[in-house]
């Protein structure tokens, strides 16, 4: 009898990859740096979205999801599949603030020149969303 383990085929499922952690940790908390994964839409200057993952997953997770041909959000969306603070490849800190993690988001949006956008997440990852298009309510055209 085989057993599960990450990154493995166990009765036809293939397991996700574990967590990764980012290999640097900023001084400041408003020197976070947050990575993802950018997935074009299908036309030029399309309006993005903002993804953000579960607590323990990394946002790449749902790259298979967004890139399905099943999906078609990519025919009105390009797509950010970001890690927030603590999260995946994106910076740590001690800070886990929820005004911290929105503030980082809107340094990223800053930093990719992305003026609006529609922002969503799962679990915790709908959290940080929320607060994120709260407190920011002229950055977001909608929150999912």
């Amino acid at each position: 009898m085989r057993t599960q383990t990450f990154g493995r085929v166990w009765m036809g499922i293939t397991s996700m990859p574990m967590r990764t952690f980012a290999k640097s940790t900023a001084a400041n908390t408003t020197d976070v740096k947050l990575r993802g994964t950018f997935i074009p839409g299908s036309k030029p200057d399309l309006p993005t979205m903002i993804w953000l993952p579960e607590l323990i997953e990394p946002a790449s997770n749902f790259t298979p999801f967004f890139t399905s041909e099943r999906n078609k959000i990519r025919a009105t969306r390009n797509i950010w599949l970001l890690d927030y603070r603590n999260q995946g490849e994106s910076d740590h800190h001690d800070s886990y603030a929820m005004d911290d993690m929105s503030d980082d988001i809107i340094r990223f949006m800053d930093e990719q020149k992305i003026t609006l956008a529609t922002i969503g997440g799962h679990g915790f990852g709908a959290k940080v969303a929320a607060a994120t298009a709260i407190n920011n309510m002229d950055r977001f055209t909608g929150l999912i």
